[in-house]
């Protein structure tokens, strides 16, 4: 098992700083918890520029992920900002040839 926290939209990324040095995963909610196929919130691009700093400055061993409204349209921006695990559902589940979709999706995330 790996300790881990996750964070909605609205939770500000600075109320889980004082638990990263016994957690080693935070999942960022790019959208609202509930349902599949929602937009992705591009306010949420904040808390990883402010969590991967965070985690750097400290010399943390915390892997950062993102779940919701995750894309072709933006996941290759989010994994050169320090996102390293990505939940997607709708953007492959969407398609009717999902390899492809997956493949591509895994080489924009390199």
């Amino acid at each position: 098992m790996i300790p881990s926290i996750a964070i909605n939209p609205k939770t500000p990324v600075e109320k889980i700083f004082p638990f990263l040095d016994i957690i080693h995963h935070v999942l960022i909610m790019s959208v609202e918890p509930g349902f599949s196929g929602q937009a992705f919130l591009p306010e949420v691009v904040d808390k990883v520029d402010t969590l991967v700093s965070y985690v750097q400055m400290r010399g943390l061993k915390c892997t950062v992920a993102m779940d919701g409204g995750i894309s072709q349209d933006n996941i290759a921006m989010l994994a050169k900002k320090g996102v390293q695990d990505f939940g997607v559902g709708s953007a492959i589940f969407s398609k009717p040839d999902k390899v492809a979709v997956l493949k591509n999706l895994y080489e924009l995330a390199q």
